[in-house]
């Protein structure tokens, strides 16, 4: 048994397998043949626009399971990615140094490094990270290597040098437990993220990332700023007693209902991009998924995946969630996502472009496969199919169509198949102006208020430049929503609320007062959620005791 020392900056005790991950920037570029310096300027704009799209998944997906200051650490990145200086430093050495894309791209990350490490403020010297990352991204892409990364099946301790915000994004994983670094920075955004994610970190380890390590037993107590390598099966025993101990204590998310004074409960839904995140819906207590984004098994792949492998995700949220509703929206792809398994061009407007529904309805092979793994997938489950992105009623008919097809397909093979709701994600205002007709033929409405807002006051919301323009309170807004929860009364189907609106206590009561009884967040934002209503409304097992 190896017993060592560090740094805890995010405290907690942990126990796994060793996994070693090397340096976040690599060592070893390829030396290769330089073209011309207006060819190589072309790679690197290229994977410049391609490194972008990745950094908005990732904002994205923080902001939805982390928060909106996790997600800042990607639109700082991505404002690093742009800079006029870290643009002009690669240009010079392509233009004056005659070095590739790739070189340059390595050259001029450690150089701009530099500066940063240079510095005394040490929140300055931890920039140097993004700065790194930033390299690390642009070489995957003009290498050609894939980024995919698949974490382990049992419970792991990641072991580095140091570790970017990327990275440890890329290896989150139900069986996480914590990270040890050599390097690293109580400053970093590295810190920030494991913090979020409640993952026990050492930094300034005495211990190398020695690939002779992988697989070795970690426990880790950052706590204490202690780790032991190989630990005896006694202190092994009582670190896992302890961490048991650990969890008991942990207070639960409130799981009492709440009822407004007519009697009628209030639904709190949950939004997750993957499996993964269904530990954190079930311990907020969560009535039901009312979004999962299905693009996220398609994002930095070459290949589609298979109906098999869908099936088993779609199967493994149907089985987690005990029969309680799992709302699946369809493939919302655009060129704005890491998705070259379409082989997407890029647009000038992705927001406007061929995205959700409209690219499903043309490349109906693709979509074919991804209905049917969920309708296989509802056999085990209370699964409902949810429509992006709609602007007529005829997309929506087409699905229901393609939806028969497939459901008829599946029972001739002699599979039992349920019957599927299909829903319609209102997020277009041609899909207000038609709620009356959609709502005719949707099973139920959920409104994606982050895009409504975008589409119906004309504003980029990933533009920073206009965020104080980017109002979800909007009155126009408001009014649409308005207009789309009258269609659903007089239908009466139900009527979600989901996007950043659902979890704003600010107009919590306002969207009550309209109508709205089902509010569909980032498991997140759930606690605080819950907290404020029970500041407004009674907790009760029965509508009985409301005030």
């Amino acid at each position: 048994m190896y017993t060592g020392k560090g740094f805890g900056i995010v405290e907690g005790k942990a126990t796994g397998k060793v996994l070693v991950i090397s340096s976040c920037v690599s060592a070893n570029i390829v030396v290769e043949n330089t073209n011309s310096p207006s060819f190589e300027l072309e790679r690197f704009y290229k994977a410049r626009s391609e490194a972008g799209v990745q950094l908005q998944n990732l904002q994205e997906q923080s902001a939805t399971s982390l928060g909106k200051d996790q997600a800042a650490i990607f639109e700082a990145q991505t404002m690093m990615l742009m800079d006029e200086d870290f643009e002009e430093v690669v240009r010079e050495l392509i233009i004056k140094k005659d070095l590739s894309a790739i070189q340059a791209v390595k050259a001029g990350g450690e150089k701009i490094a530099a500066i940063f490490l240079g510095m005394e403020n040490e929140q300055m010297r931890s920039k140097a990270a993004d700065i790194f990352d930033l390299s690390r991204r642009l070489h995957t892409i003009l290498s050609g290597q894939s980024a995919s990364v698949y974490p382990p099946e049992e419970p792991f301790i990641l072991l580095a040098k140091d570790l970017s915000p990327g990275e440890l994004m890329q290896w989150r994983s139900p069986q996480l437990q914590g990270i040890v670094l050599s390097g690293g920075s109580a400053h970093s955004h590295l810190a920030i993220l494991a913090a979020a994610m409640k993952l026990p970190c050492l930094i300034s380890a005495d211990i190398e990332s020695d690939k002779t390590y992988e697989n070795k037993i970690l426990a880790l107590d950052a706590s204490a700023g202690m780790f032991y390598l190989d630990p005896d099966k006694a202190l092994l025993n009582r670190f896992i007693q302890e961490i048991k101990r650990e969890k008991i204590k942990k207070p639960a998310t409130d799981n009492r209902p709440f009822y407004l004074k007519t009697g009628e409960e209030i639904e709190i839904l949950a939004n997750i991009g993957s499996p993964e995140e269904l530990d954190s819906v079930l311990e907020h207590h969560c009535q039901g998924i009312g979004l999962f984004r299905s693009e996220f098994a398609y994002l930095g792949r070459l290949d589609f995946p298979s109906e098999e492998e869908l099936f088993q995700v779609y199967r493994r949220l149907a089985l987690g969630m005990q029969g309680r509703k799992v709302v699946i929206r369809t493939l919302d792809i655009g060129a704005d996502k890491d998705a070259p398994c379409f082989g997407l061009a890029r647009e000038e407007n992705p927001a406007l472009g061929n995205r959700g529904i409209r690219l499903c309805l043309q490349r109906q092979d693709v979509f074919r496969t991804q209905l049917r793994a969920i309708c296989r997938a509802a056999a085990f489950g209370n699964l409902m199919l949810m429509v992006p992105m709609l602007i007529s009623l005829d997309e929506l008919l087409q699905v229901k169509g393609l939806l028969l097809e497939v459901q008829e397909e599946l029972r001739q093979e002699g599979l039992e198949i349920p019957e599927l709701p299909v829903g319609a994600m209102i997020e277009t205002p041609a899909a207000v102006m038609l709620s009356e007709a959609l709502a005719k033929e949707a099973a139920f409405f959920s409104i994606g208020s982050n895009d409504l807002t975008q589409y119906t006051l004309a504003v980029d919301r990933q533009n920073p430049a206009l965020a104080a323009l980017y109002r979800q309170s909007h009155p126009a807004v408001f009014r649409m929503l308005g207009e789309v929860m009258r269609a659903a009364k007089a239908a009466q189907i139900p009527c979600s609320i989901c996007g950043e609106l659902a979890h704003d206590i600010a107009h919590t009561r306002e969207l009550a007062d309209m109508g709205f009884r089902s509010f569909s967040m980032a498991p997140v934002f759930v606690p605080a959620f819950k907290k404020y209503l029970s500041e407004q409304y009674l907790q009760s097992a029965s509508p009985n005791d409301t005030i």
